[in-house]
């Protein structure tokens, strides 16, 4: 595709998703980057969370900034949006889970809100697995959890919580 893109003087697009992720040489990465937008005429589009680059990646990005980056967007999602999107991640089992746990959400927004906020943490896939997780744990403990939602709360406030934990700081 670079090829044909060239040889026909047709400008092309590169989307690079999760650049964080990059477990190579960041600096040969960002280089040849640079050379697709300088040489190449392409058009470069990265997507990845700055605030968990090593420390080391995060000068060089910065270096590779002011020479070859034309934009940076920050995205950040409002809680009830990150909410409202993972529970449409969710393959709900049955329609009771899925009331019992809307509802548990809904009814507790704030201090799950606080929760996420306090984190800094609002990945998405993050607070789907949680709900994920709860509703299997749900569908086998329905009569404790139904019978009591402070403790149903509680026990999706523990696991989100050991869920962000992991994210940050063990994956």
């Amino acid at each position: 595709w670079k090829e044909s893109s060239r040889r026909n003087n047709i400008p092309f697009v590169l989307c690079l998703d999760d650049l964080e992720r990059w477990e190579g040489n960041f600096s040969i990465c960002l280089s040849y980057i640079n050379k697709l937008v300088e040489h190449e005429n392409a058009k470069c589009i990265l997507i990845g969370n700055l605030n968990v680059l090593e420390h080391e990646n995060q000068m060089e990005f910065e270096r590779a900034k002011d020479k070859s980056i034309g934009h940076i967007y920050k995205l950040e999602n409002k809680v009830d949006v990150v909410f409202s999107a993972a529970l449409n991640l969710i393959n709900f089992k049955n329609v009771t889970s899925h009331n019992f746990i809307k509802t548990l959400i809904n009814e507790n927004f704030k201090q799950l809100s606080n929760i996420l906020i306090r984190s800094k943490h609002k990945n998405i896939r993050t607070i789907a697995e949680a709900i994920q997780l709860f509703e299997y744990i749900f569908n086998k403990n329905s009569a404790s959890l139904t019978s009591s939602k402070s403790l149903a709360f509680s026990y999706f406030c523990s696991l989100l919580a050991t869920l962000i934990l992991f994210k940050k700081y063990f994956i």
